[in-house]
């Protein structure tokens, strides 16, 4: 049969039951009314169908009916109902198992989304309606965005609120063409912004070109315009009238500087209709203003707005106003770094300058300066030329037998092939005495071809302009047997023009400079070797002009005063107002002399700061009436040889402190000595005196031999004479081993012992002996120097591939003075007079030593005196496999930890139990020792203990059966057992736990874990 056919039948079935009519609200309902037909509802709180409310029938009809996606939620569970049109929407993960699941259960992914909201229908809230709303939903196998359009309307009946219809629409796909449409629309938003900016710096680039151009047809105008110009006068009008017309500027002059007589004359002026011209006009430099020539004589353009406002030129206003000026653009041009002329821009009102303008400016006044300098070497030049040909003739022969005789070489070169036509005798010894007459330059000299020599001759042939060099190289071959010879030369080649003002020819006139040039060499090597001594010496020469004050330094004054100084006063602001007074007093002497001065001093660089040493030394210079002009002098950074010599007191002063201080320690013991000699003598029979005094001198012997020990200890270490003994070993071990040595001394000082240590070992490689010499000279300086009922800490950390060991006190501390020499011989701290703690203070430069020695360092902190002090060893890591459960051990100390406890200790090794008794006692507990088994489990039907430490490797029973039997006795059935033996391995340790033993310690156990564990434990 069926679904529907059974769902009809049972419908049917109960309808003829109930004798009553029946709506069958289910038929026709698709997929979704077969399923529901199909479930088992009577499982549900709903029950059978036929039990269901007419109104949740009613509405399950429209759903199931219904073409568009619907949904049901029924009941204070909110059963869930759905149609076809719903289901494809839910993905295969809750279809079909929503149907007539509870809401909460089916959407719990998106509950705090969509629970507010039919929690609001459900307690009577009005209908609600969500568009386009952001539900994600997990279907197909992954949690998807999926936009919904629902509205969530109450389902109710006279009883109030039954559930919730739910109308809803899948509207993803829309609001994802609407999201992209709305990208697309910002992404052309931007490029119109991107276009709007492009246009903007096209537009701006267009008018930047415009002005390139409009500057370019400019710079063409004045090139044209004075093409052929010869005239200074016409090329100075014609370029200024271009440029005054297109910066629309009042006027335009051109002045030459003559600085010999500090004057300035206006050759060329241009100036706009209406304006008097400026030409001719000379006037002084000092009126133009000293700022505004000093720039201009360091090649820097002067702009000025306002003549009145300026303070460069406010004070001399009226020069401006008679020139008609109120702002002005001053350009200058220099050669061979003298300013010989500038060409000013003025305005008669106030004007802001472009900076823009500034380069076409500087371009014309260079431009102006060569055609003016080219005009008046034309005029020369045609001046000249009138007076060759006037004295030609009758000075030609005469010149010849000059030239001939001449000392510096000269020729004549005709023509565009420049043919030698003369050659004297030092131009022949110059090229090697060859033929010349007749040949051409290049058939004449062909190894001179591409030195550059030919194409100048070109250019001054077909420019007309003469051409001068200095210190040139020339390879020449003097001779056809010998290599090519390089000279240095000076030479000038001049045109020889006729009276039509062609060029027919070159004069040829010059110098051999080689042996000049080799001594330029020679000096500037010399100057840069100086100058090389001077850097490495440290050493600043300076002259100082006692007329001016002006100082004079060497190059390198700069790395020795960290600064650079131009006034003496300058440099003495940074010397010791001391030792300036002691330079100025010799200063002062050495000038009423005319003699020298010498004088260290100490110098602060200002650069950072540093303290310098400087040795200064002067000598005075007089004229011949004895007048002192200048000191010249040096000054040496004596800084190194000052420290050296401050050092070498030093030591030596802690030198002789160490001498006196071991000579006073050797006394010492020999005045009892001596005593007990003279005593032994006068009673020699008195036998108790015999050994009182036996014993005094025991223990000055002894006491005397640790002294010397000490001495060669170092002396071994620091002479390289001691060998490690490298094993690797736990550290820990180390420092049990030192605190056993020490604890006698702390516990006699009544100081609390703290050591803080890793549970995990803490491996390294070393001579255990000599590490534990270490820990033990500072544990005992750290006793030794901490007043009584001190707190002294030991403790283990590891830092990166070291590990630290840290010995603190809250003792006397360190002066801060001592702390950089605490670890070097001959140094000690200030000792009272009665000397109680005794000792040559050889201790800490041993620890140094011996740490070295293990690749490893040591250093020292304290705050000060009475601030107490930390001494840390570094050593290197052995092993860096560190245990999980390391840690640092929080503060434990040898006092009591915890409550008093009762303990029996049980090793056969007596020495080894006395000790761990002791210190347990120390702790606060109370302690009995037994040595062997037997005697142990007699001692428990005695006394009741509250734990048992226990040594494995035991006589006649080892530690794990005395432990099994502990158990069976009542009196220690519930006692804490602490296995302390020396075997290591995991096997042991697993088969003693098993034996029911409750810790595990290796020897030698960390004292401050021992008492950190039975703090833990309360007494029985």
């Amino acid at each position: 049969m069926a679904p529907q056919q059974k769902c009809e039948s049972v419908i049917h079935q109960v309808h003829l039951d109930s004798m009553q009519p029946s709506f069958d609200f289910l038929s026709n309902g698709g997929e979704m009314g077969t399923l529901m037909c199909a479930k088992n509802w009577s499982s549900t709180v709903l029950g059978s169908p036929n039990q269901w409310p007419e109104i949740l029938k009613t509405s399950l009809r429209l759903v199931l009916t219904s073409n568009h996606p619907m949904f049901i939620w029924w009941g204070a569970d909110l059963i869930q109902f759905y149609n076809d049109a719903y289901r494809q929407t839910m993905g295969p993960e809750r279809h079909p198992s929503a149907l007539g699941q509870h809401g909460r259960d089916c959407w719990g992914e998106i509950w705090d989304i969509i629970g507010p909201q039919i929690d609001s229908v459900m307690n009577g809230g009005p209908a609600t309606w969500h568009e386009d709303q952001l539900v994600p939903v997990t279907r197909h196998g992954h949690r998807e965005d999926v936009w919904w359009t629902y509205a969530y309307s109450p389902i109710q009946d006279s009883a109030g609120v039954r559930g919730v219809l739910v109308v809803c629409n899948d509207v993803t796909a829309e609001h994802q063409s609407k999201d992209a449409l709305k990208r697309l629309n910002q992404k052309l938003l931007r490029e119109a912004q991107q276009r709007e900016k492009l246009n903007q710096a096209l537009v701006e680039e267009v008018r930047q070109r415009e002005k390139i151009e409009q500057r370019q047809t400019l710079q063409l105008k004045i090139v044209d315009a004075l093409r052929g110009l010869t005239d200074a006068n016409q090329v100075a009008a014609t370029a200024f009238r271009l440029l005054g017309e297109y910066l629309e500027v009042s006027c335009i002059i051109y002045a030459e500087i003559d600085e010999t007589e500090s004057v300035f004359r206006i050759q060329h002026a241009w100036q706009q209709k209406g304006l008097l011209s400026l030409a001719g006009v000379m006037s002084g430099l000092v009126e133009v203003g000293a700022e505004v020539m000093a720039s201009l004589r360091n090649g820097h353009v002067v702009t000025v707005q306002d003549t009145r406002t300026d303070s460069r030129t406010t004070r001399h206003a009226p020069f401006y106003e008679r020139l008609g000026t109120r702002a002005f653009l001053m350009t200058p041009v220099l050669k061979d770094q003298h300013l010989v002329s500038v060409m000013a821009l003025h305005q008669t009102t106030p004007h802001k300058w472009s900076s823009s303008q500034l380069p076409l400016i500087e371009e014309v006044a260079e431009r102006v300066w060569n055609a003016i300098e080219h005009a008046h070497a034309q005029a020369q030049r045609r001046r000249a030329e009138e007076m060759l040909l006037q004295e030609r003739r009758e000075e030609s022969e005469r010149l010849r037998r000059l030239f001939a005789q001449a000392p510096g070489f000269m020729a004549i070169l005709r023509g565009p092939q420049h043919v030698f036509e003369f050659a004297n005798a030092a131009y022949l010894r110059l090229v090697g005495e060859r033929e010349l007459l007749g040949l051409s330059a290049l058939e004449a000299l062909p190894e001179v071809e591409g030195q550059g020599y030919f194409e100048l001759l070109d250019q001054v042939y077909a420019s007309g302009n003469p051409y001068s060099a200095y210190d040139v190289p020339l390879i020449v071959q003097r001779s056809d047997d010998v290599d090519t010879t390089q000279t240095f030369v000076d030479f000038v080649y001049q045109p020889i023009i006729e009276g039509s003002g062609s060029v027919t020819g070159i004069f040829v006139e010059g110098v051999d400079a080689t042996e000049r040039h080799a001594a330029k060499v020679a000096l500037e090597a010399s100057e840069a070797r100086l100058k090389e001594g001077l850097v490495a010496a440290r050493m600043v020469v300076w002259d100082w002009n006692l007329q001016t004050g002006r100082v004079t330094f060497s190059e390198n004054s700069t790395n020795v005063f960290g600064g650079n100084r131009s006034k003496m006063p300058d440099v003495w602001k940074s010397f010791h107002p001391d030792d300036l007074a002691e330079l100025t007093k010799a200063r002062i002497a050495a000038i009423s002399a005319c003699g020298e001065y010498e004088c260290i001093v100490r110098f602060v660089r200002p650069a950072d700061g540093s303290k310098r040493w400087l040795q200064i030394q002067g000598k005075v210079l007089c004229d011949k009436d004895g007048f002192a002009y200048a000191i010249r002098g040096v000054a040496i950074d004596v800084t190194a040889r000052k420290q050296a010599e401050e050092a070498l007191k030093e030591a030596d002063r802690r030198k002789d402190e160490f001498l006196s201080m071991l000579a006073h320690e050797l006394r010492n013991p020999l005045a009892p000595l001596s005593s007990a000699a003279q005593l032994l003598k006068a009673v020699p029979g008195n036998v108790e005196r015999v050994i009182q005094t036996s014993g005094i001198i025991t223990r000055q012997v002894e006491h005397m031999t640790s002294l010397i020990n000490d001495l060669l200890d170092v002396s071994r270490v620091t002479t390289g004479m001691v060998t490690l003994d490298k094993q690797v070993f736990d550290v820990r071990q180390v420092i049990a081993e030192s605190v056993e040595q020490v604890f006698p001394f702390i516990q006699t000082r009544a100081h609390r012992l703290i050591v803080q240590e890793p549970l995990a070992p803490m491996l390294v490689e070393g001579d255990r002996k000599r590490l534990v010499q270490v820990i033990t000279n500072l544990l005992q300086n750290a006793a030794k120097y901490t007043p009584e009922g001190g707190i002294i800490t030991v403790s283990i950390a590891l830092m990166s591939h070291e590990i630290a060991i840290s010995v603190r006190d809250n003792g006397i501390g360190i002066d801060t003075a001592l702390l950089p020499y605490v670890f070097e011989l001959f140094t000690q701290a200030k000792r009272t007079s009665d000397r109680s703690q005794g000792g040559l203070g050889l201790g800490l430069a041993l620890v140094k030593s011996l740490v070295t020695l293990h690749g490893g360092r040591v250093t020292v902190s304290s705050e000060g005196t009475d601030k107490g002090a930390i001494f840390t060893v570094y050593l290197p890591v052995f092993n860096t496999a560190i245990d999980d459960d390391f840690h640092h051990e929080k503060g434990v100390s040898s006092s009591t930890q915890g409550e008093s406890l009762r303990l029996l200790v049980v090793d056969d090794n007596v020495d080894a139990a006395n000790a761990l008794a002791m210190f347990l006692e120390a702790a606060g507990h109370q302690v009995a020792v037994e040595h062997g088994p037997i005697s142990a489990l007699e001692q428990v039907k005695t006394a009741a203990y509250d734990v048992f430490l226990l040594d494995i490797g035991l006589p006649g029973m080892d530690g794990n059966e005395l432990a099994r039997r502990l158990r069976l006795i009542p009196q220690a059935a519930h006692a804490t057992l602490i296995a302390v033996t020396g075997y290591g391995k995991q096997y042991d340790k697993e088969t003693s736990l098993a034996a029911g033993f409750d810790y595990y310690f290796v020897k030698p156990a960390s004292p401050a874990k021992l008492v950190e564990v039975l703090s833990k434990i309360k007494p029985s």
